[in-house]
């Protein structure tokens, strides 16, 4: 019922703005409910590091229908598991914020969501919460990271990155620039050269 409740009250919203006038991207598949049948994870979404399971879950999830499930293999070494979604940056502020739900088991390594802001020539903005890991076992918790936006950005990158043994659940990534979200802000049309 909650769940049923959410979803009519964001499309709701969403046809509210719209017929204010409001601009909403709805291509951003930043809550993991588009999803191709076959695929491992939702449409947009793709795998950074190695060993680790990744996977569309229809069975646990914050809300809607389906959460990114990560798991570690027995032995993770020194690799980790990170479902990743690319955003172009077409858009104008100073600060970039990601928020979104985690649910862990037994991580004994590390959790932290990721955000990395690249320009032409690599990373401009990077943090993954390295400096303050989360551990353990909790249900569903909300994490977030800041950072300065960039000027001269080109893509903005975001997920939740797993290390060592455990398991974690993300849902509902939400991405503000300045205090709005990004879901209603235009994006910006940026000049393209032919070098670039």
């Amino acid at each position: 019922m909650k769940k049923a409740v959410f979803i009519f009250l964001f499309l709701l919203s969403t046809l509210f703005a719209q017929s204010q006038g409001q601009y909403v991207n709805t291509s951003l598949n930043l809550n993991m409910e588009k999803v191709t049948p076959g695929k491992d994870l939702p449409d947009g979404w793709f795998m950074w590091g190695q060993d680790y399971n990744l996977q569309k879950d229809g069975n646990i999830f914050h809300q809607g229908k389906y959460s990114i499930y990560v798991s570690s293999p027995d032995e993770p070494g020194n690799s980790f598991g990170c479902p990743a979604y690319r955003i172009p940056a077409k858009y104008i502020g100073k600060e970039i914020e990601l928020k979104a739900y985690v649910k862990m088991e037994n991580v004994t390594g590390r959790m932290g969501l990721l955000m990395r802001i690249d320009g032409k020539s690599g990373a401009l903005a990077f943090d993954n919460m390295q400096s303050r890991p989360i551990k353990g076992t909790s249900d569903w918790t909300q994490y977030s990271v800041k950072l300065a936006y960039p000027e001269d950005a080109k893509s903005i990158y975001i997920g939740a990155i797993l290390s060592g043994k455990g398991k974690i659940w993300i849902d509902n990534f939400e991405v503000f620039i300045d205090g709005k979200d990004i879901r209603y802000i235009e994006p910006v049309e940026t000049t393209q050269y032919k070098a670039e």
